[in-house]
């Protein structure tokens, strides 16, 4: 099997469906559970350089096994797919100076791609150095947050007729997803602003409950990671009345941390648009 040909794998199923990609914490003190395939290869994506993979019934190819692995030339990356459906697995891998176990299990909705991060509730990533943000101000004029969100949503049109807008932006696409209560939001897009120490969020709101969903600014965080949420400094909505089974597109800007102190951090961390626990949603009788 190649590694080129991990794309092709990722089809739907005759039976159940491919898993979107997922983030999760690793914890050297518990046994994870990884869903697998014989019709999917499933991608693990690690922080560091895995430098062993071993356990009862992995193989490399060279011999019979349970679960086939190989690992790419960046030994972050290992690619595993199901040979025995009805064989029990338990992977260890070394990472570092930790160990970590996981339990590979046949299903008919196996993981597509997991990126797995550290304990410290962040995805490792390169920080923007803090003094090259420590002279930004978090004080921006009302017009000028509007344009920063137009300009993260009109990218693809405005940045070749205003590339100075865009001389120090960065973007990339999400699939990061929140459910709570019946409403879903899926992150679709995530971009910074680095001279103006500003962050975009795009995301997609659907109201899978049976009650209207009134927004409102006090209503939606931004989550970092798993545990660090910021208040954002301005918000748009297609739709501020959400009713069951309507969407609503939003889009949401962090200033600094919100209080008038830089975040001189990438991108290239998990972000997520979230319903804050602390505030009831409000609804519509």
């Amino acid at each position: 099997m190649k590694w080129s040909a991990l794309l092709l794998s990722l089809a739907l199923l005759a039976h159940g469906e491919v898993m979107s990609p997922g983030v999760v914490r690793l914890d050297p003190s518990r046994i994870g559970t990884i869903p697998i395939h014989t019709e999917v290869d499933t991608l693990l994506m690690f922080p560091e350089a895995v430098t062993l993979i071993a356990g009862k019934g992995m193989t490399d190819g060279k011999e019979p096994g349970a679960v086939f692995f190989q690992q790419a030339e960046n030994p972050s990356l290992l690619l595993l797919r199901l040979l025995q459906p009805d064989t029990p697995v338990l992977m260890h891998l070394v990472m570092g100076s930790e160990g970590f176990s996981f339990r590979l299990v046949g299903s008919e909705n196996p993981a597509s791609i997991i990126r797995f991060h550290t304990d410290d509730g962040t995805v490792p990533a390169i920080e923007i150095p803090e003094d090259e943000v420590r002279k930004q101000k978090s004080e921006m004029s009302w017009e000028r947050r509007e344009q920063l969100l137009q300009l993260a949503i009109g990218e693809q049109v405005l940045r070749p007729k205003i590339p100075d807008e865009y001389k120090d932006f960065q973007s990339r696409t999400s699939e990061s997803q929140t459910v709570v209560n019946g409403l879903q939001i899926i992150t679709t897009k995530i971009a910074r602003f680095n001279s103006e120490n500003a962050i975009v969020l795009l995301a997609d709101l659907e109201n899978h409950g049976k009650t209207p969903l009134e927004l409102a600014p006090e209503l939606i965080g931004i989550r970092v990671g798993d545990s660090r949420v910021f208040s954002p400094s301005h918000l748009q909505w297609t739709e501020r009345q959400v009713q069951p089974g309507a969407k609503s597109q939003l889009a949401v800007l962090l200033l600094g941390d919100g209080r008038g102190k830089s975040l001189p951090i990438s991108i290239e961390n998990q972000f997520s648009v979230i319903l804050r626990s602390d505030s009831n949603p409000s609804v519509t009788p």
